[in-house]
């Protein structure tokens, strides 16, 4: 074996192995070239200092240093050259893509921008044409009111003289119009005098004939009355409107006396210009009517498939603004007139198509001035897309003058567009093989470049040989003269010694904060602790005399955090703040921190900026605009009242300190007076204002934005500071409306407001179907619109639970729809008596069963027709409510929230056994992860003891969180409890012998309409598809029904004997006495399910009572306002204000509380019955203490709302909904 000078190489003896690690050099060799040098033995280390110097002595011995070093340079050299060789093959590819992309690009350019430029002058001339052309015929019309007026001619008695001259000259032309034709008005009592008339003017026919050159041409008599277009139908209408003159001149009379009035597109026409009173264009017609009754007219059989379309300008008594219209000119013209002789002569390639509000289509090709038509059908090239140019045509001949359509649904017309397309034919006219020849050339460069390098390099390396050699003999004596380690310590001493030098320069705090900024927390990780007590060294602080502070604090979010889920919450502030740092970014403000729901940012640090407080200014205002937009879509996932949420906003300018506080959790603060004030500015100020300070006014003054502030009216006391004079920010248009006044710091419009991202929804309601399709004659508010769509996405995902545990389900067959049918008129109004007989003190819920195959809703797609139909339903419902304070739609989605929060489980992924559909996953559990249905859960595995199996957990919930049906219908139940809820009590509809108190025998009377108004509409033909997805067999629709109505009348909590009823089936179920222990299991695990049902919806419906003390403030508010109302309507006998404070603490003692306690007693809803009976006994509290106040505010309020007439005693408000007043009627009809 030998080395790299050829001489033999040593083997190192056995008994001395190397002790060393390898040099850095050798540590970058091959491992094979390491084995090779080691003599493939193993270098473990052993003590003793002379196993080193044996291990040295062999290194220098077997691998002289020289060689080593050649053998390093060399393959560095090597690697060098193939590095250039790489480069350049590199840079010859590059360039030459480059070289062929960018001149095949501006081939490209040039072809779109001419194309663009001669599409435009097609636009700008087509339009032109259009005046041209329809102008003659305006200009006709003027010239006959102008003669009749002159001539004292009496309508319809007129008839134009020289009618052929007039028109004839436009036939001249090699395109334009076809045909003129004038027609005056002929009311029927005018129409015998009319004929007459005709029958003795008929000779302007010969005149014309002869001007013509045609004397001798017989055009035969024309007939002696008006004529409609069939021969055999008679004119039904009020008057007539009789062809009298045509140009060209007709060689057959026939056609004379034609009334078109008669004819459904002049018909149409003539309707609509009595109606808009200038010139119309209609849809696409035929003319082969016209051409068989006008000789003269010298037809192409080739082009009667060509569009055609008749212009129609009325004819005005006078030249009166208020003038009648006394008769019609029309003109036929194809539209080939309007775009030939438009481009010059070898430009080609051209495509216009032509669109209509009709639904007709065609198109032209354009080749110089000619324009060829293609048909209806021709199929454009989609590569040319992007390129379509389209513009609105002839706009003066729709129905405005300012192109916008009149309100008026009895017109009907068609309006044109017309788009230009590219052809292919035109872009080959733009490429040729230039980029291809010049990317050659480029190479070819590259290539002569490249063999000028290798002979460059042949000569450096002859060169390199001998310098190498040098090299090696100098290297050689370097190594002999320091030992390895010794050379390894120089170079770490030289390394520090650099290092400590960099080290020296001194750093401002500036800089140092900008660094944290950039780098983040590094500086307590590399050392900065001294001294015995680990004291840091210099701290990274600065003082900024000039900032601004913004403090943002969420208004209404206690309250409304206090009824979501933990998610949500953080749902919420995630999307709301990482949206107000997207805005600080791009406007270069700093955010400091968000303690809560608190949001703190400053600007003008760590870079100094003179404009800090027109900055922070924007910088809120654009917060407020996107805090309100991003809350109005996230109430669709997140639920009622998100949209209320709002924020106050406070600014203050003036110094501060600024520092990183170095320990285990490295913070950025700030510190100061100036952030206590901020803070002052906030908490102060005003929901969706922005409350700022004197002094940020005095830094807006130096900048020309004084106008931006208003002084506000009162002054604020700042603790600390005294009595403040502040200012709110008002700007050129209310910030909640406007959001496009305004631009960043650098220039660019940033103030509109970003939705949350279309392309994919936070939430989708059912597969691709939109939530926001409105049924036709949907007309509701925005709030309710919300409301609805919260609704939809909620129901459709219960309804692909339906459908996955079904589909599980393999043993169920569907029943026939007719059976279906007939058991719904089973239990349609008309055959089932009042609702209140069908309550069941059992309602069968599905058994457990175990093995089913696990099928993802979220894989379900619902039909289309079928979240249509629930959408149009939900409307519906919501058209049902009246406007009442309390009992509306919005009380019924925050009960649908609350059962929802009841039903829905929060630890779902620890027990994925949901009995009856055991395997089915229901992904809704985390999206409405709100908080009680959440709670009857089968709770954490640590709770259950030795309930470990499905079975168990199965039982634990009663199977009421295992059943879709179950869960939907519940829903359903509580979002219809108080449809057409009238806005009193049942006691007072007993007491006033209202027809529905009647029909429904005194019992239940809200309740039992409510349940018949939701089932009738339910059961309407157009909700079909809907039902039948609901239910499919005679089991589930008993269920579903049964279900409805035990929820529905379990809300009526006055009713004493249900009352009774429902507390002696809650012994039964979970008394300890062993009563009702002789049924079965199953039945004894029903009766829980269902009075647990009944209790849920009892505590939802009265939800607020056991909820922050703000929300039930707020619903206690408009249960009051209600009550009180309906006591100035005189159907009420106390005013409410007299018991309403005794009256509420009665409530939370005696239904609330223990209603409460029932729910923590029954054993399913976990936590969330302590956190509902803490509130309640929270807010019976508060109400003791606060209670008269509160009262005293409310009487205020509602004293200053209803200070008004009060009807007589005993008379009902009207209420003119006509939905609803058809479904009593219907409802009426089926008793």
């Amino acid at each position: 074996m030998t080395d790299l000078t050829g001489k033999p190489k040593l083997q190192a003896k056995e008994t001395y192995p190397v002790t060393e690690e390898p040099s850095d050099e050798e540590a970058l060799r091959p491992r094979d070239e390491f084995s090779e040098r080691s003599g493939g033995y193993d270098s473990s280390t052993r003590d003793g200092e002379s196993q080193a110097e044996t291990s040295q002595s062999s290194e220098d011995r077997d691998n002289p240093a020289h060689a080593i070093f050649a053998q390093k340079e060399s393959r560095n050299v090597f690697r060098s050259k193939m590095l250039v060789f790489f480069v350049l093959l590199l840079a010859a590819g590059s360039v030459g893509f480059f070289t062929y992309y960018f001149l095949s690009q501006e081939e490209q350019s040039d072809f779109e921008t001419q194309f663009r430029d001669f599409s435009t002058e097609i636009i700008e001339m087509s339009n032109k044409n259009a005046e041209d052309v329809l102008g003659k015929l305006i200009a006709i019309s003027e010239f006959i009111t102008s003669s009749t007026t002159g001539l004292q001619q009496t309508w319809p008695n007129v008839t134009v003289k020289n009618w052929d001259v007039l028109t004839t000259e436009d036939f001249e032309r090699t395109a334009g119009p076809e045909l003129y034709l004038f027609a005056p008005f002929v009311r029927n009592e005018e129409k015998k005098a009319w004929q007459e008339y005709a029958v003795t003017h008929q000779t302007w026919i010969r005149e014309d004939l002869f001007l013509r050159g045609m004397g001798d041409v017989d055009p035969g008599k024309i007939s002696e009355e008006v004529y409609a277009f069939n021969y055999d139908t008679e004119s039904f209408y009020d008057f007539s409107l009789p062809v009298w003159q045509v140009g060209p001149v007709p060689t057959n009379a026939d056609m004379i006396m034609l009334d078109l009035y008669t004819q459904a597109s002049f018909r149409r026409m003539v309707d609509d210009g009595l109606e808009v009173r200038h010139i119309l264009l209609s849809e696409v017609v035929d003319r082969t009517f016209f051409s068989d009754n006008i000789q003269t007219i010298e037809s192409d059989p080739s082009r009667d498939h060509h569009p055609r379309s008749f212009a129609a300008q009325p004819v005005f008594e006078t030249f009166f603004a208020d003038s009648q219209i006394s008769a019609f000119v029309f003109s036929v013209v194809p539209w080939d007139t309007y775009f030939t002789d438009i481009l010059p002569q070898g430009i080609e390639g051209f495509v216009v198509q032509v669109q209509d509000t009709c639904g007709s289509g065609f198109s032209y090709l354009l080749n110089g001035p000619e324009a060829v038509y293609l048909g209806e059908e021709y199929e454009q090239d989609a590569k040319f897309d992007y390129l379509v140019q389209t513009a609105d045509f002839a706009t003066f001949t729709r129905y405005l003058d300012n192109n916008t359509d009149v309100a008026n649904n009895d017109i009907q017309y068609c309006s044109y567009k017309i788009s230009v397309h590219a052809t292919s034919a035109y872009a080959d006219a733009f490429t040729t093989q230039k980029p291809m020849y010049l990317t050659i050339v480029v190479i070819l460069v590259f290539v002569f470049t490249a063999l000028v390098f290798v002979l460059y390099d042949y000569f450096v390396q002859r060169r390199q040989t001998k310098v190498m050699r040098t090299a090696e003999k100098t290297t050689a004596i370097v190594s002999s003269l320091f030992p390895k380690n010794v050379r390894k310590r120089i170079l770490a001493a030289a390394m520090e010694e650099d290092s400590n030098k960099k080290s020296r320069i001194s750093t401002s705090g500036k800089d140092k904060l900008k660094s944290f900024f950039d780098n983040g927390d590094e500086s307590r990780h590399d050392g900065a602790k001294s001294g015995v007590g680990g004291v840091f060294d210099k701290p990274i602080a600065d003082f900024f005399p000039e900032t601004t502070i913004m403090f943002g604090d969420l208004v209404g979010f206690t309250a409304w955090s206090s009824t979501r889920e933990p998610s949500q919450v953080f749902t919420l502030l995630e999307t709301i703040y990482n949206e107000f740092d997207r805005v600080a970014k791009r406007r270069k403000v700093f955010k400091v921190e968000t303690v809560g729901d608190c949001y703190v940012a400053v600007a003008g640090l760590p870079d100094p900026r003179k404009d800090h407080a027109v900055v922070m200014a924007r910088f809120a205002r654009e917060c407020l605009t996107q805090l309100q937009a991003l809350t109005h879509e996230l109430e669709v996932s997140l639920g009622p009242d998100t949209a209320d949420l709002a924020m106050r906003v406070g600014l203050h300018s003036g110094p501060v300190t600024a520092g990183v506080l170095r320990g285990e959790r490295a913070r950025f603060q700030l510190f100061g007076d100036t952030m206590n004030t901020a803070s002052r500015m906030e908490s102060t100020g005003v929901p969706n204002r922005i409350h700022v300070s004197a002094e940020f006014v005095e830094n807006l003054n130096k900048l020309g934005k004084s106008h931006w502030a208003i002084l506000r009216e009162d002054q604020i006391y700042a603790k600390g500071k005294g009595s403040l004079k502040t200012y709110f920010l008002e700007f050129q248009k209310d910030v909640m409306h406007n959001t496009s006044d305004a631009t960043s710091s650098n220039g660019e419009n940033s103030d509109t407001p970003r939705t949350l991202s279309k392309k994919k929804s936070l939430h989708p309601a059912a597969g691709n179907t939109s939530l926001t399709t409105e049924a036709p004659g949907d007309k509701i508010s925005a709030r309710v619109e919300r409301l609805v769509n919260w609704n939809l996405d909620l129901l459709c995902r219960l309804l692909k639970e339906i459908i996955a545990c079904r589909k599980s389900n393999s043993r169920v067959s569907p029943e026939s729809d007719m059976f279906l049918t007939a058991l719904e008129n089973e239990k349609s109004v008309a055959n089932t008596g009042n609702v209140i007989t069908e309550v069941k003190e059992i309602i069968k819920l599905p058994a457990y069963h175990k093995g089913r195959q696990q099928l993802d809703p979220e894989s379900i797609e619902l039909d289309p027709e079928v979240v249509q139909q629930l959408r149009a339903f939900i409307v519906s419902i919501s058209s049902l409510y009246h406007d009442n304070p309390f009992h509306n739609f919005e009380h019924a989605s925050h009960v649908t929230m609350s059962v929802v929060s009841e039903i829905f489980a929060d630890n779902i992924e620890n027990c994925c056994i949901l009995c009856s559909c055991p395997h089915i996953v229901f992904p809704l559990f985390h999206h409405y992860q709100v908080k009680l249905f959440s709670r009857i859960i089968a709770p954490d595995m640590d709770n259950l003891g030795d309930k470990t199996n499905e079975q168990d957990l199965h039982d634990h919930t009663y199977g009421i969180t295992s059943d879709p049906m179950t869960r939907f219908t519940v829903v359903l139940a509580a979002l219809v409890h108080d449809a057409d809820h009238p806005g009193v009590p049942n006691a007072q509809l007993v007491k006033e012998e209202d027809p529905m108190a009647v029909q429904y025998e005194n019992k239940s009377v809200a309740e039992q309409n409510s349940v018949d108004l939701a089932w009738t509409m339910l059961n309407e033909p157009e909700f079909k598809a809907l039902r039948r997805t609901i239910y499919q067999t005679e089991g589930e629709f008993r269920r579903f029904r049964e279900l409805l109505v035990n929820t529905v009348l379990a809300t009526d909590i006055m009713d004493k004997d249900l009352k009774q009823l429902r507390n002696a089936r809650w012994e039964k179920a979970f008394s300890e006495n062993g009563e009702g222990q002789a049924e079965s299991e199953r039945d004894m695990v029903n009766r829980k399910a269902t009075i647990v049902i009944e209790h849920l919806i009892q505590a939802s419906d009265v939800a607020h009572t056991m909820q922050h003390w703000h929300i039930y403030r707020k619903w206690n508010a408009r249960l009051f306002e209600e009550m009180y109302k309906a006591y100035m309507e005189g159907r009420a006998d106390k005013d409410p204000s007299e018991f309403w404070y005794k009256g509420e603490i009665g409530f939370l003692d005696f239904y609330v509380i223990p209603l409460a306690k029932k729910l923590k007693d029954c054993g399913v809803f976990g936590v969330s019955s302590d956190e509902y009976l803490q509130y309640a006994m929270n807010n019976r509290n508060e109400w003791e203490q606060k209670g008269e106040g509160v009262v005293a505010e409310l009487v205020r309020n509602v004293k200053t709302t209803y200070n008004k007439v009060q009807p007589p005693q005993g008379q009902l408000p009207e209420h003119d909904d006509a939905k609803l007043v058809d479904l009593k009627n219907a409802l009426k009809e089926d008793i």
